[in-house]
């Protein structure tokens, strides 16, 4: 019976060990830090400004990581606890269909997108990847674009016969310093020294439907 009972315990002790690493990998951080630059504010995929939040505030870090991150658009996410003694600031006794589902969450990116990002067509289209490699000596191929403010995906068609899987890339829009339209994962690649061809920074040409890939 002590033998059954400290395989138990033992068994108890490593699932919460799992639990707890797991959870440390993927939740928050929450650590705090300070905000560099004043920001306009809007709702997530709204289309007006509501206010903006200044330099300097002190701000925790609530992105999430690990596995929860995963497939996240603007997943660089900060928390502001606003305190009061005043009940009557919040309802919370409200229908929730009343309630815009992503009401509670705002972008920071919101006066960028407004702003240069407008030329940017939205929606989902048949774009040709051209292979830089080769020159216009390989035919063309044709991939999905959805394009949801400057975030984009790529994925195959069924006329794709690319290696890999379905999605060939996931991203931003940005405008490089050149004026042109480049596929980023970092924001930095604006002022990257060369784009296009085979240098990991694929050029988008909106009029052409043209991704010019490697």
């Amino acid at each position: 019976m002590k033998k059954w009972t400290l395989i138990i315990s033992i068994v108890f002790n490593i699932i919460f060990l799992i639990g707890w690493g797991l959870s440390n990998l993927n939740t928050p951080s929450y650590k705090l830090g300070r905000l560099e630059k004043d920001i306009t504010v809007g709702y997530f995929m709204g289309d007006s400004t509501l206010f903006t939040l200044p330099k300097g505030l002190t701000v925790k870090n609530s992105s999430e990581r690990g596995i929860s991150a995963i497939g996240q658009f603007e997943n660089k996410r900060f928390q502001i606890v606003i305190t009061s003694d005043d009940w009557e600031l919040v309802n919370y006794d409200l229908p929730l269909d009343s309630l815009n589902p992503s009401g509670n969450f705002y972008s920071a990116d919101f006066g960028k997108f407004n702003t240069e990002n407008q030329e940017i067509p939205q929606g989902t289209f048949i774009y040709e990847l051209y292979f830089a490699e080769f020159g216009g000596r390989m035919i063309n191929s044709e991939c999905k674009v959805t394009i949801d403010r400057n975030k984009i995906t790529v994925e195959q068609t069924g006329n794709t016969n690319l290696s890999g899987g379905k999605e060939i890339f996931r991203g931003l829009i940005l405008k490089h310093k050149t004026g042109k339209w480049i596929l980023a994962n970092n924001e930095d690649d604006v002022n990257a020294e060369e784009i296009g061809g085979c240098t990991e920074i694929p050029i988008i040409e909106f009029d052409k439907k043209i991704i010019e890939w490697c």
